[in-house]
């Protein structure tokens, strides 16, 4: 039996079937086995998908604030954005990273009409501590007994 090409020292199937488009004549080994490439499988020093946790704490910096701050990508608003794959590169979803960290602290998902908002008013915050749940009428009258507001007197 042939080996994978990719240096894994798996056996490859043998091709029963030509298949010339592929450049397979039956009877001969298949390069690869199904699955692997040309960077290998689990070989040391092969560059892996990170996990989606070593993803997100690889954009946080704590600061001596206290807030733990997002350094990568944020929208218009200054809120911190994610990308959350969760079958392949086709089906990823961009969420807001404070959202995404408060489900990461509780372990739950959020629905859509509940608001993470922060107690620090640091929409680059991403520190479960600094967040609490809300909506858009509570985060209104946050704005403006914080004086944030336009209009607050």
């Amino acid at each position: 039996m042939a080996a994978c090409a990719c240096g894994c020292g798996g056996a490859v199937a043998i091709m029963r079937k030509a298949n010339r488009s592929r450049g397979y004549e039956a009877g001969a080994p298949l390069r690869f086995i199904h699955g692997h490439n040309s960077w290998g499988r689990n070989r040391p020093g092969q560059i892996t998908r990170r996990s989606v946790l070593d993803r997100f704490w690889s954009k946080v910096r704590e600061e001596p604030s206290g807030c733990w701050e997002w350094t990568a990508v944020v929208s218009t608003d200054g809120y911190g954005l994610f990308t959350v794959s969760s079958k392949g590169r086709n089906a990823s979803r961009r969420v807001q990273s404070h959202r995404f960290s408060w489900e990461l602290r509780h372990a739950e998902p959020l629905p859509d009409d509940v608001w993470v908002l922060h107690r620090c008013d640091n929409p680059r915050c991403v520190n479960p501590e600094h967040l609490f749940l809300g909506d858009a009428v509570l985060n209104a009258r946050a704005m403006v007994e914080k004086r944030r507001s336009a209009t607050a007197e």
